[in-house]
């Protein structure tokens, strides 16, 4: 049995249907050698731990052109899509420009590339420049 890479990281990994899918078969078919994962290439997000709130700061994607992808960012606690930022060009790397107006934890979420999107929590944290 060979390694297969999935792209995901950490509580994210377990609830992707290419894990479950992948788990199921070793279990059930541990014998027969299916070949390599079918599909383009994996989604790479690479976001900042914590930000300032009404700061606008920089996510980095990798696997897929920005017209192939979006993003949704979600307010961890309450579920609620908080901002759809378009996927750019920028220094030559596919960039997503986020500003997150209050603190709270955030979900950012990428998705495109034929797999299942992938997601990293950031948290807002401090006080933000806009009078409430």
């Amino acid at each position: 049995m060979t390694a297969t890479p999935l792209a995901q990281q950490h509580g994210s990994i377990a609830r992707t249907s290419e894990a479950i899918d992948f788990v199921c078969d070793i279990l059930l078919n541990a014998d027969a050698d299916l070949g390599p994962r079918l599909g383009e290439g994996n989604i790479g997000l690479a976001l900042p731990d914590v930000v300032t709130p009404d700061t606008e700061w920089t996510a980095t994607v990798t696997g897929f052109e920005p017209h192939q992808g979006r993003c949704v960012v979600t307010n961890a606690d309450t579920g609620l899509a908080v901002d759809h930022p378009a996927l750019h060009r920028r220094d030559n790397t596919v960039a997503i420009a986020v500003t997150l107006l209050t603190p709270a934890v955030y979900r950012v979420e990428v998705s495109g590339g034929g797999s299942s999107p992938v997601s990293q929590l950031v948290m807002a944290e401090g006080s933000s420049s806009t009078p409430a």
